[in-house]
């Protein structure tokens, strides 16, 4: 008996180390889950919500633009939504400031600036950097950092850079290889440049357009003689009616050219005219009157963008999710095609229209788009009459 009792109490020793070992365990791996500091940690855009403090953003100036410019509710934390909605950063003068009082950030370093991974328009002209990381904004298409001290600078993540401007740098080469999408670069006359030689396209590279105010992306979907296509990708400028001219921006909406081969635009892509402004030469925009071939509007496609009327032509026959949201002075829009079905709309496809806007439709769909535009987000208070 005193041998059992000896076993049990040998047996409960045991277990009672075990579970102080594992207890210790726990505690350890407890320790840098309490010690870290989600306001400390490095900038990733996938991580979620981004504090703004010196360990991200380290330059004061460059804090300063984020909190006044990105942080909208002014709580120190830049949140995904506040990351998503950042197309733009011109550090030069405060977009709020524009008609007012001009305001400079002038910056001397960067760092935290690949968290916003919607970024497409880079100024940082003018600032006092010394280096530049832009590899991780893939969808930058136009960089103005001229006027720094920079003596090198990377782009070759950025293949959909069409316009970069790197005067008054201490810059003498710059690869451009990667970067098939350039059409228009501002450098020093001592600046070596390597650019890429056209080759046979490929289903996936981007093709650049830049005019004098002008600035558009397209996407290659297909090589095939006979059916060479592509995709609008971005497209700012001060167009109007003329959108879809052969002779506006090398096609407008209707084409684009790589090498001496001609694409057609099938699709829109989304956020592709987001914040875009058409005031200085009209305030319409038609799509499909001049190209046949184009079907599909991505999601919000028009978000924002500062235009009083769109018209989607007959060939128009799918909408993505909030493809005309935020249009504040839209006044109408006119839908052309009878193709449209639950199938081809986003559920969400005219959420966001106010009732500032009054939506044309055929006079034969009238009563039939009426129910499905509803079904498909487009509110009570917007009128919907015959065209």
């Amino acid at each position: 008996m005193r041998n059992k009792k000896q076993m049990q109490k040998t047996a409960l020793k045991t277990k009672v180390k075990r579970m102080l070992i594992a207890g210790g365990l726990a505690a350890l791996v407890a320790v840098p889950l309490l010690l870290g500091n989600p306001g400390m940690r490095k900038v990733d855009a996938a991580q979620g919500d981004v504090k703004i403090n010196s360990t991200n953003f380290p330059d004061a100036e460059f804090r300063k633009y984020i909190s006044k410019n990105i942080d909208r509710n002014k709580d120190g934390v830049l949140s995904k939504a506040e990351i998503k909605k950042v197309t733009e950063i011109r550090l030069y003068i405060s977009p709020k400031d524009v008609y007012g009082k001009t305001k400079y950030y002038k910056c001397k370093n960067l760092t935290g600036i690949g968290v916003f991974t919607e970024l497409a328009v880079l100024d940082c002209s003018d600032n006092k950097l010394t280096k530049l990381d832009v590899s991780k904004n893939a969808k930058l298409i136009y960089l103005d950092c001229s006027n720094n001290k920079l003596t090198k600078l990377n782009i070759k993540n950025n293949k959909r850079l069409v316009k970069l401007s790197c005067t008054d740098n201490k810059l003498t080469k710059l690869d451009a290889r990667n970067n098939g999408a350039l059409r228009r670069v501002y450098g020093d006359k001592n600046l070596k440049i390597t650019y890429k030689k056209f080759k046979k396209a490929k289903v996936g590279d981007y093709v650049g357009a830049c005019g004098d105010d002008v600035m558009r992306v397209c996407r290659i979907t297909s090589t095939k003689a006979g059916n060479r296509t592509a995709t609008l990708v971005y497209q700012r400028g001060p167009l109007g009616k003329a959108l879809n001219s052969p002779d506006v921006v090398e096609g407008g909406t209707t084409s684009c050219t790589y090498g001496n081969k001609k694409y057609m635009i099938t699709a829109i892509e989304p956020y592709a005219f987001q914040n875009m402004s058409v005031n200085y030469m009209g305030e319409s925009i038609e799509l499909g009157c001049y190209n046949k071939k184009l079907k599909s509007i991505g999601s919000h496609a028009f978000a924002n963008a500062r235009v009083e009327n769109i018209t989607l032509e007959k060939s128009i026959i799918e909408i993505g999710s909030s493809a005309f949201t935020g249009i504040k002075n839209l006044k109408t829009l006119t839908v052309k095609s009878t193709e449209l079905t639950s199938k081809t709309l986003s559920k969400k496809a005219f959420a966001g229209i106010t009732s500032k806007t009054t939506v044309k439709v055929p006079k034969s769909k009238l009563s039939e788009y009426k129910k499905l535009f509803r079904k498909c987000g487009l509110s009570k208070n917007v009128k919907v009459k015959a065209i």
